[in-house]
């Protein structure tokens, strides 16, 4: 038998095993899927937590940034200068970058609070790589 033939034996026996994960088929006349949360309550009560404390870090930065003295060239009107323009188009550009980087915590925060899984399996500690097992 060859390295190849054994590693290929290896890998279909790793993935018979991973595959009985989620049980037995539901051969019923009406079959169900049933959804449950992914989350326990404990770990929504921490992810909320964490999002709010990003929330009001990233709205107490952006506040302090929007504050006039930090405006790059206050008191200058017009264009200023090619430096002066680079740098509040760059300043437009950090409080864009964080406005994102708001939503995106709140996006998070929805989706892995209402995240689901079917079934009632719990996963097995096996793995798919036969080099791991």
């Amino acid at each position: 038998m060859t390295q190849r033939e054994t590693r290929n034996r290896a890998v279909r026996r790793a993935y018979a095993r991973s595959a009985e994960i989620a049980g037995p088929p539901d051969l019923s006349a009406d079959p169900r899927v049933s959804f449950r949360r992914t989350a326990s309550s404990a770990q929504l009560v921490m992810l909320t937590l964490l999002a709010v404390i990003n929330a009001l870090t990233a709205l107490a930065f952006i506040g302090w940034l929007l504050l006039p003295v930090h405006v790059p060239g206050p008191g200058v009107m017009g264009f200023g200068g090619w430096r002066l323009g680079l740098a509040r188009v760059s300043f437009c550009v950090v409080i864009c970058v964080e406005s994102i980087r708001l939503v995106q915590n709140f996006a998070v925060w929805v989706f892995v609070s209402a995240m689901e899984s079917s079934g009632d399996f719990k996963p097995a500690r096996k793995t798919c790589f036969p080099s791991a097992a």
